[in-house]
């Protein structure tokens, strides 16, 4: 009973921590929109791009093999998840 009541409590947690952080995400508050703008603005301004959007370690933050993003088109009726890279897989 012990071990089931730990798994619960375990489960239970991490959902609430997922909720934490998911919902400033889910209104595009989460840190990747605050980069993906500053990085638009460099590429605008048309200057050399700062160090860290060159950094691999960005390359690899924003490679998102599994997507859940929503796709908006006159093609697609009621939304849809598509690959937002070319190895990529879109989850619905």
């Amino acid at each position: 009973m012990y071990i089931v009541t730990y798994i619960y409590i375990y489960i239970y947690s991490n959902i609430i921590y997922f909720i934490k952080i998911y919902f400033p995400c889910f209104i595009g508050q989460g840190f990747d929109r605050h980069l993906f703008g500053l990085r638009k603005l460099a590429e605008k301004s048309g200057g050399k791009l700062p160090a860290i959007f060159q950094d691999p370690a960005y390359a690899a933050i924003n490679h998102n093999i599994i997507s859940t993003s929503t796709l908006t088109s006159p093609s697609v009726r009621a939304g849809g998840f598509g690959p937002v890279v070319r190895d990529g897989f879109g989850v619905a």
